[in-house]
């Protein structure tokens, strides 16, 4: 037999008929033997397992193989889906994937994630049914069941008991956007993001003191569920103490989203103007503590933020497995590397010299530094990075942190998002401050299709430059001559327009 299907297998490849016969014999084909063995194909491969849940599953039947082991096959699909040692478990595991037959079936009829059926169901044993159909986008079933209208606001309004999402929530997460257009209207009230409005803002300290101890935090609940972004920015901007209160465990919730693992949300919190200098329990910094949860691409982002990397204080604070020490040795390795001069020929040392000198030579008796700074949408941070490093080490070099960038120079000028950098820096903003600005301009303004929302960007500066500011009231705070570039595009062609507060 095992002959058999080879040969129709090798002849799948030439006929079309080879092709039908093959894909027939591989989820029709099953031979039982009188000591109750099936010899089966699953997953394309020929084998013989002895079928144990006789009569009990319909869909989801449990064989045992030859090495002892229980295997789990979705009949429909003729696809072996889980595999244990351990009978008891699956029978268990049997049943939860039967009771979620009706889904399973859509599953295949609809060629649907199969893989993710599974992950789902065995993930997450307490999800209803309807809560793995919206997860997985089966949108037959949602419509079934959304139907019986004695109980479609129990299903619509049914909160996941560990991840604490709505059906809505968890098609939005999954990307179902079929059964998110289908829940939405029926499932999203657009009063409840007005009352998060309302609280954040009417809550007081005595009120935030009684949900510590009631075990809610305001902002720390947020941070692990769907929509975090949003909420924690309606949160922070109606009531900005909660960025920096700390929940039971002593963290803020920069120190809980390192803990967890949650990148997006750490840049986030940092844009929205989370406190980098804080400490946590154990007295380490933002750093320290991303290394001993040993999550390292923190120690990346915390390092290029300008926190050293202390091997001797990572040693007195952190227990860490010795791969991470072997990490970071890399690390360090690489960024020594980076810092170090690259070695030139003489001869173009010498010309780079004289280049330099060249620059260098005033052209009135004073002279003139001017910083220009040009577009690129959201890769016009690495502008922003390289002001940050060039301000880092002047405040190093001369002792004071409070040094700005725009000090040094006379003139600035941008164009695109060079433009909104360089009117930052003449507002006396530091190039820290200006790449937690960036953060929040890339989520607020950066989305969508091309040609982004104008008027999400009119918004935004009206927000971090002052609805009112003028140029010329720009450059009271720094005494800077600013230059920026803009396009009059309501006329054929176009036309360059410069904005400036200098005569």
């Amino acid at each position: 037999m095992n002959n058999l299907f080879g040969l129709v297998k090798k002849a799948s490849e030439f006929a079309p008929t080879a092709v039908q016969l093959y894909q027939s014999a591989q989820f029709n084909f099953q031979k039982k033997s009188s000591d109750g063995t099936h010899t089966l194909i699953v997953d394309a491969v020929y084998t013989e397992l002895k079928k144990v849940s006789e009569n009990k599953f319909k869909y989801f039947n449990i064989y045992k193989s030859n090495d002892g082991s229980f295997k789990i096959v979705f009949e429909m699909a003729r696809k072996q889906v889980y595999s244990t040692a351990d009978e008891k478990e699956a029978y268990f595991v049997a049943q939860r994937l039967e009771n979620l037959k009706e889904i399973g079936e859509e599953i295949v009829k609809s060629s649907l994630n199969l893989n993710k059926f599974i992950e789902i169901a065995l993930e997450h044993q307490n999800w209803t049914d309807f809560q793995c159909a919206c997860a997985l986008g089966c949108i037959g079933y949602v419509s079934k069941m959304l139907q019986k209208e004695q109980n479609q606001n129990d299903h619509l309004m049914s909160v996941t008991a560990d991840t604490g999402e709505l059906p809505f929530h968890l098609a939005i997460t999954n990307k179902q956007m079929d059964v998110a257009n289908l829940l939405f209207g029926r499932a999203v009230d657009k009063e409840v993001i007005e009352s998060v409005k309302i609280l954040a803002t009417k809550l007081d300290e005595k009120g935030f003191r009684r949900m510590m101890t009631s075990g809610f935090q305001p902002l720390h609940k947020p941070i692990q569920n769907a929509l975090k972004k949003e909420v924690a920015d309606i949160i922070i901007t109606k009531n900005c103490k909660f960025i920096e209160i700390k929940n039971e465990i002593n963290e803020t919730p920069l120190f809980a989203c390192i803990r967890n693992g949650d990148l997006a949300m750490v840049l986030h919190l940092i844009a929205l103007g989370a406190n980098t200098e804080e400490k946590d329990a154990d007295g380490r910094n933002v750093l320290e503590a991303a290394f001993a949860h040993e999550k390292i691409i923190f120690v990346k982002l915390f390092h290029s933020l300008g926190f050293s990397i202390d091997k001797d204080a990572l040693k007195s604070k952190c227990k860490v497995p010795a791969s991470m020490w072997s990490e970071l040795d890399r690390i360090l390795k690489e960024l020594q590397t980076k810092n170090n001069p690259v070695i030139v020929s003489p001869i173009m040392e010498q010309m780079q010299n004289i280049l330099v000198e060249e620059v260098l030579k005033p052209t009135s008796p004073k002279g003139l530094r001017v910083l220009s700074l040009d577009g690129g949408g959201i890769r016009g941070i690495m502008s922003v990075i390289i002001l940050k490093e060039l301000e880092n080490r002047l405040q190093q070099k001369l002792g004071n942190s409070e040094v700005l960038i725009a000090q040094f120079f006379n003139f600035i000028g941008g164009t695109s998002t060079g433009a909104i950098i360089a009117l930052a820096l003449a507002k006396g903003k530091s190039a820290f401050e200006i790449l937690k600005l960036y953060i929040r301009f890339r989520d607020k303004v950066f989305f969508g299709k091309r040609p982004y929302d104008s008027g999400r960007l009119e918004e935004f500066l009206k927000q971090e430059l002052g609805e009112t500011t003028t140029l010329e009231q720009i450059s009271k705070f720094t005494g800077l001559k600013v230059m920026v570039t803009t396009t009059k595009a309501d006329i054929m062609p176009p036309q360059l327009v410069l904005l400036r507060n200098y005569d």
